[in-house]
């Protein structure tokens, strides 16, 4: 068990000098390495004390803290944007759809806190009232963000974690990103570090992962057991179904976009989309039409601050590829985008998780046909987007196997940030709730009084009152239960239809012929019987 300590001042206690000292290790690069190992001991040993401490449950402080990082956010507005433009290349206007959206997310926390609800659920209990929907923080949160929509991937889960009331340590590594090193500063100016730390890689400490909750936006898995783990399928798919409903041009459009903002490296962007095979050619050329209306307007000035990236090798490679194997035809291929046909099953690019500017798309046959490719990993689909009529969108609502679906569009916010936490409800909007971050401590007070015949009964209170009470529970609870409110068996059904379909078609005719033959023959033999 660690030490509880509380840090009144900006100095160290006692122990983390202590802690702080190396002892004899050859100079040099050991004792740069024990130097930062030290720090971060302290860090994590200042983290662990608050918690046990409590110190990130009061309100006030936690609209404090909201209050101080939403400050730093908008007066450092222009540095965080030209950091996500260095790093991404995205449009001005994309940089500021991940800008507002993580504002709200610190905003829409901060308002929802309830000063008079707070200070009546604290003191339920010795008011006499009972608390059911009571949740406690866990303690302590540790984020590894996802590298998309770096931003808006930290403070979503960092805002919910401190509404809830606890501790965080996000876990930041030393790159060359520019939305890195200027998160560092704002959170380190904006947040207390006596409740708050970035660190630079794994702690190696399983007693502190024993205790916090893990977010995991990324493919990487938690180190070791965890009071609770939030992580997000970053390799699960996406999948569009175009009907032949569809409208067409609404279809390629919505899909363009999806595809290709923000760098194509969303994980809500659809990885493959199936075309009814017969719109499958009026859905290709509306796509290379949406296609370079998108990147004209772009172009045009319409959107500044335009993608300079080079297109990743391993997509160039794998375009190559494709095109070796007469598995896909590639319609078009540029840095900034690429749209492929695959033409059979077994084409590679069906196969794997796309987070580049590339699109891809097949035919199927028919609704059932896309419901059986879409279904054909065990992982469910990340999202489902239908394209068509909405019965055609309720049938494949119904039978494909996704964590959401959407008909006839993609929301905007859904391709900003990491995918939802496994076993959570999709969020087009802030991905992570407080309730994510705290657990159920309900307490009561009051005496149901609706139950007072089952203590009565369970102390055989020798009473008339009680026996009756007692013979009238049982007799409740013998009681059948209401009727379902089902049809008559005897009306037809789908399936009795096909039967009696079926007996029309192919059982009377032949009972006719053997009727028929039967008569014939028994007529004959009369016949012949009368003439000798």
């Amino acid at each position: 068990m660690y030490e509880r300590v509380i840090h009144r001042g900006g100095g160290m206690t006692r122990g983390m000098r202590a802690a702080s000292s190396p002892p004899d290790v050859e100079p040099g690069v050991s004792t740069k390495l024990y130097a930062l190992s030290s720090k971060m001991s302290a860090q994590i040993r200042a983290i662990k004390s608050s918690s046990i401490d409590g110190r990130a449950r009061n309100l006030r402080y936690i609209q404090n803290q909201l209050k101080g990082l939403h400050d730093e956010l908008t007066s450092n507005a222009a540095e965080i944007r030209e950091a996500i433009s260095k790093d991404t290349g995205n449009s001005s206007s994309e940089i500021d759809i991940e800008f507002v959206l993580t504002l709200d997310c610190v905003k829409n926390e901060y308002l929802s806190l309830n000063t008079d609800n707070s200070l009546q659920e604290e003191y339920s209990i010795a008011n006499g009232i009972n608390c059911p929907s009571h949740r406690e923080a866990v303690g302590i949160a540790y984020i590894v963000p996802a590298d998309h929509s770096l931003l808006f991937s930290v403070i979503a889960p960092l805002t919910a974690a401190i509404v809830a009331g606890n501790c965080v340590v996000v876990e930041l590594g030393k790159t060359l990103s520019a939305v890195n090193a200027v998160l560092r500063k704002i959170l380190s100016t904006a947040l207390d570090s006596e409740t708050f730390t970035v660190v630079d890689s794994r702690p190696n400490d399983p007693e502190f992962f024993d205790s916090s909750i893990q977010v995991f936006q990324t493919t990487a898995k938690a180190p070791g057991p965890a009071l609770k783990t939030l992580q997000s399928p970053a390799l699960a798919k996406v999948v569009a179904i175009v009907d032949r409903t569809a409208n067409i041009e609404h279809a390629a459009k919505t899909l363009v976009r999806a595809r290709f903002a923000f760098g194509g490296k969303s994980p809500y962007a659809p990885d493959i989309i199936l075309v009814n095979e017969f719109r499958t050619k009026e859905f290709s050329n509306a796509l290379l039409q949406q296609s370079t209306k998108y990147f004209a307007e772009r172009s045009n000035g319409h959107v500044k601050g335009l993608s300079k990236q080079k297109k990743r090798p391993e997509q160039k490679h794998f375009l190559e590829k494709a095109r070796s194997e007469e598995a896909c035809d590639v319609l078009v291929s540029g840095d900034r985008a690429s749209i492929v046909q695959a033409r059979t099953r077994d084409a590679d690019i069906l196969k794997r998780k796309i987070n580049e500017p590339l699109l891809v798309f097949h035919s199927i046959s028919s609704l059932d046909d896309g419901i059986d490719f879409s279904n054909s990993s065990d992982q469910p689909l990340l999202a489902l987007y239908n394209f068509g009529a909405p019965t055609s969108a309720k049938y494949l609502a119904q039978f494909v196997n996704a964590s959401a679906s959407f008909t006839n569009h993609v929301p905007v916010s859904l391709l900003v940030g990491p995918p939802s936490p496994t076993d959570y409800p999709t969020s087009v909007g802030q991905r992570y709730t407080k309730e994510m971050f705290s657990v159920p401590r309900p307490s009561y007070i009051e005496f149901d009084k609706s139950m007072q015949i089952l203590d009565d009964i369970i102390d055989n209170k020798p009473s008339k009152a009680v026996s009756k009470a007692r013979n009238d529970l049982v007799a409740k609870a013998l009681a059948p239960l209401p009727p379902t409110g089902q049809g008559p068996g005897g009306q037809i059904g789908f399936f009795e239809q096909g039967l009696m379909t079926g007996a029309v078609v192919f059982i009377l005719p032949v009972i006719g012929t053997v009727v028929g033959l039967s008569s014939w023959g028994i007529w004959k033999g009369v016949k012949h019987l009368r003439t000798r």
